[in-house]
């Protein structure tokens, strides 16, 4: 079957509604009405994302159309998409495996340059390195985005986490393989139905055990997606002066004029972002990570001759 967007908020009178709940490559999985699941046909190349809401007319699948759609960049200039219609994004990390500092940022700016709202789950609460890294955390992103400590081991800490999912919609859990995406889906289902890996004794990584995204409804309330761990999650389609306006902390300081109205707070004079670093309004590492940030946009921007 081929992919006709129709462009419709709507499906029309005459056709039942359906929910992509899973994609298999050629084939997707649909929730119609009543918890009726097929799999339906599609061609590779389709463009069906998991949280597509879907109709069919004359035997073919058409999508309707998407509030959101949550995509990223690889490091070989490709854009991934990973969801539609999505209302929170979930950043998990873990004291282990480790994910990069500029991870976390990378997936803010996506998500808020698509219309999403963030939140930041540091999970593994049982580990002996929780406690520092959770204080690190907070110190850099609670007057940006929640952070929620949670265990997938300990019911009474995913409360808060399931609340503000079922608050918000539908979520989506973004994180290296290993933090624990899959096993806190699991616990908020209070089913095991996903498969769940060990970290690799050789590597320190997670194990892939999650190959394609799905959808999940949960007791709470709300639905979240579950996705394959991925290592760098750069935005799409960010030029390099709005890195600052969606970078993490920088809000306060850009509430303030720069001497030119495209700064990109790097070299030039009278310049607010590195006037609050100087005063110590914004921590040094984070600015360095903005900077990293600038320079990996810098180079998705820059034409491919």
């Amino acid at each position: 079957m081929s992919l006709k967007n129709e462009n419709l908020e709507s499906a029309p009178a005459h056709a039942t509604e359906g929910l992509v709940v899973a994609h298999h490559g050629v084939a997707v999985k649909v929730q119609w009405q009543a918890e009726n699941i097929e799999m339906v046909r599609v061609s590779r190349k389709s463009g069906f994302l998991v949280g597509d809401r879907v109709y069919q007319e004359d035997n073919k699948l058409k999508r309707l159309q998407r509030k959101t759609e949550l995509k990223r960049a690889t490091t070989a200039g490709h854009t991934l998409s990973l969801a539609a219609n999505i209302d929170l994004v979930g950043i998990v990390v873990a004291p282990k495996p480790e994910t990069k500092p500029t991870f976390v940022d990378q997936v803010i700016i996506a998500s808020q340059a698509a219309g999403i709202s963030n939140l930041l789950i540091v999970n593994k609460s049982d580990l002996p390195d929780f406690e520092p890294m959770i204080l690190e955390l907070q110190r850099h992103y609670q007057d940006t985005i929640p952070v929620i400590a949670t265990c997938a081991h300990d019911p009474s800490s995913l409360e808060s986490l399931g609340q503000t999912i079922a608050h918000y919609g539908c979520g989506v859990f973004v994180g290296t393989s290993g933090v624990g995406k899959s096993s806190l889906v699991n616990a908020l289902k209070q089913d095991h139905s996903l498969e769940v890996g060990a970290l690799s004794e050789a590597s320190g990584f997670g194990k892939h055990t999650t190959t394609t995204a799905t959808l999940h409804p949960l007791r709470q309330g709300g639905e979240i997606v579950d996705t394959p761990g991925v290592r760098e999650f750069i935005p799409v389609a960010i030029r390099p002066q709005e890195v600052a306006q969606y970078f993490p902390g920088f809000a306060e300081a850009l509430k303030e004029d720069c001497r030119f109205n495209d700064c990109l707070h790097r070299k030039e004079p009278q310049c607010a972002v590195k006037a609050a670093v100087t005063s110590g309004h914004i921590d040094p590492s984070r600015y360095e990570s903005y900077l990293s940030m600038l320079e990996q946009t810098e180079k998705q921007t820059q034409p491919q001759w």
